[in-house]
């Protein structure tokens, strides 16, 4: 029998509603019965006693490109590479450009990094000669897809970039 009235289709919209929230009872009683929660990432419920991120999973070389602004400078854009000792140490080379008609900025820097092990977020903080008025930047970045990415930001007040890095290969 057709599901022509509007009575019928409320009664079709509940029935379709309730199976729905029968299905999502089943899924969530079924998983908490065998010690998982329901929906939660695999990593954080199989090995709940093990470290999501550290160091050596970045360990390894990464390109980059970041675009932003530096008060006083204006829009500046870089690229280059970044290499992770996977001990807390890396370093970057690239490029740096900008819209005031300076020559590019080439060079290679050096800094620190430490990962959270629990959310796989990390800061960094990388030495450079200067050239803008700061000598540290600081960032805050976050570790994706097992360190194959890192999103992340500069923290720096007056400074807003915003940037990737992409593993170009993975150090044995």
């Amino acid at each position: 029998m057709p599901f022509i009235g509007l009575t019928n289709r409320k009664t079709m919209l509940a029935l379709t509603l309730a199976a729905f929230s029968l299905i999502s009872l089943a899924v969530i009683t079924s998983a908490r019965e065998g010690g998982r929660e329901p929906f939660a990432p695999p990593a954080q419920v199989d090995k709940p006693n093990e470290e999501k991120c550290s160091e050596r999973t970045v360990r390894g070389t990464y390109a980059f490109a970041l675009t932003g602004s530096v008060i006083g400078v204006g829009p500046i854009a870089a690229s280059g590479t970044t290499t992770f000792d996977g001990k807390g140490k890396f370093s970057i080379t690239g490029a740096i450009n900008t819209t005031t008609l300076n020559q590019l900025i080439e060079g290679t820097f050096h800094g620190t990094y430490t990962v959270n092990r629990d959310d796989c977020t990390a800061t960094a903080t990388v030495t450079t000669p200067g050239v803008f008025g700061f000598t540290d930047l600081n960032f805050r970045a976050v570790i994706v897809d097992e360190g194959h990415e890192i999103r992340y930001l500069i923290t720096n007040p007056g400074i807003v970039f915003a940037g990737a890095t992409v593993r170009q290969e993975q150090e044995r």
